[in-house]
């Protein structure tokens, strides 16, 4: 274990209290907030992760996450997907990129599969976890899964355990991207499933778009009949910035940093790629009205982001990206929920077991009624 990956185990038993104390005093007092809901475990999130590095999240936090959601719900099972020619002509001409695998391991864990699953009538849901593409997938994602498995006992539940930027088996982009089309390849032509539903968090619903955008210009595959952004990282490489008094003034409320962001935006794109915007990584940024008037048409969009959170700008400017391209299909009022008070990735923070509660929760309850409907 590296020096630094000892300090951060040190730093969160000595450091982290004391850090957490000052938070918690400045939102009672300067914010006037309660530390009630989800104030807490956001604090605590941004603040840790505030005091760790490569080598923690490789050696301490990936691993334990890995443990914790392997001991919750089984280990994870690998498919094999074959990359096209035409996948990668378009990565060695867009790119330059022209050491794509042929065969693709895609790792992948069932988190429910119901007895009796139609896949020509039942939904089917693909998850894509959250952490900037570094950070494992949290045992808060199945508290999340499981309230959303007693909502809809008939719902199918497959999660993509992607490849990490950090770690022994780190890899940059597109590998994300390529096993997320691997994953949805599956569940269509193998699984032959009609009614799919892709859903992800944060990092999760920047793979998301870049798989709907991917889908729509260089494959036959057809769309998913909806997708659900949480809090999507729409512009990795085109953060709005602020100076550093309001940027820690709206990190305060949030468990994500700017700082941070873009760390985990320069891991997933290497040093070479790191100072590029790409079309299918910066998705709003380079946002063509054609193809997404094409997705829109074809797949129902919900968005839901907190109005607390740092990504806000960003998010707003692709719900009216959306709003502009297809009326019709995407309404700012039933297909977008802004949460008043609500952090990055409010839903997964909700930790409620009682059912009525969580179900009627402004966090969730619009995810709820958007798969419902």
């Amino acid at each position: 274990m590296h020096l630094k990956s000892l300090l951060f185990i040190v730093n969160i038993c000595t450091i982290l209290p004391i850090r957490l104390l000052y938070c918690y005093l400045v939102i009672l007092i300067k914010y006037k907030r309660s530390l009630r809901g989800t104030i807490c475990t956001r604090t605590f999130m941004r603040e840790s992760f505030i005091l760790t590095s490569d080598d923690a999240f490789a050696e301490v936090i990936n691993p334990l996450l890995n443990w914790c959601v392997s001991y919750l719900c089984g280990k994870p099972e690998t498919l094999q997907y074959c990359t096209t020619t035409e996948d990668r002509l378009i990565f060695d001409k867009e790119l330059g990129l022209t050491e794509i695998d042929t065969i693709i391991d895609v790792k992948y864990r069932w988190f429910k599969m119901p007895d009796g699953f139609d896949p020509r009538n039942d939904d089917i849901l693909i998850y894509f976890h959250g952490g900037g593409y570094a950070v494992a997938m949290s045992p808060s994602t199945l508290t999340f899964l499981g309230n959303l498995s007693k909502k809809f006992p008939k719902l199918a539940i497959i999660m993509l355990d992607y490849s990490l930027t950090l770690g022994p088996d780190s890899k940059k982009f597109p590998a994300q991207l390529l096993e997320g089309l691997g994953i949805y390849d599956y569940v269509i032509n193998t699984l032959h499933c009609e009614n799919v539903i892709l859903m992800g968090e944060s990092s999760g619903g920047n793979l998301e778009l870049a798989l709907l955008n991917y889908l729509i210009t260089n494959t036959t595959i057809p769309l998913p009949k909806k997708a659900v952004l949480i809090s999507p990282w729409a512009n990795p490489s085109k953060m709005d910035r602020y100076n550093k008094r309001q940027e820690k003034e709206l990190e305060m409320l949030d468990c994500v940093t700017f700082d941070g962001s873009i760390d985990f935006k320069d891991r997933l794109l290497g040093p070479e790629l790191r100072n590029e915007c790409l079309p299918l990584v910066d998705i709003l940024y380079h946002f063509d009205p054609k193809v997404w008037y094409k997705i829109l048409d074809v797949c129902s969009i919900y968005v839901t982001y907190g109005k607390d959170e740092i990504l806000r700008p960003q998010i707003e400017h692709l719900i009216d990206k959306f709003a502009d391209t297809h009326p019709d299909k995407f309404n700012e009022i039933t297909d977008v929920s802004g949460y008043e008070g609500g952090c990055h990735i409010e839903p997964l923070l909700v930790s409620d077991k009682n059912m009525d509660s969580w179900s009627q929760h402004g966090a969730v309850s619009g995810i709820l009624q958007f798969i419902e409907k």
